[in-house]
């Protein structure tokens, strides 16, 4: 038998699915990670973000590697706060 090919892109940290009135348990439990599908699923991973490699900023690059230590909680965080980088950010005055 033949099978399907499907393709999947996203960030599991920040896609969720909608379960109307449901609980966190119930959303946890309606995500693909908990489907029966998930042990024949091959997971292939991004090495390179082309959106910076192509991009003209310098800064895009630490941008990204800002947002990922944020992500995977490897960021330094103060107080309960994080402090961007000044050399990441943008002062606009109007």
């Amino acid at each position: 038998m033949g099978g399907v090919t499907v393709l999947l892109a996203g960030d599991f940290r920040q896609i969720l699915p909608v379960v109307p009135k449901g609980t966190r348990a119930e959303e946890v439990k309606a995500c693909l990670k908990r489907s029966t599908l998930w042990p024949l699923i091959k997971i292939l991973k991004v090495s390179k973000n082309m959106r910076v490699h192509l991009g003209e900023k310098e800064s895009a690059g630490g941008f990204a590697n800002l947002l990922l230590e944020m992500g995977n909680g490897d960021y330094p965080i103060n107080y309960l706060m994080i402090t961007i980088p000044d050399n990441l950010c943008t002062v606009v005055f109007t």
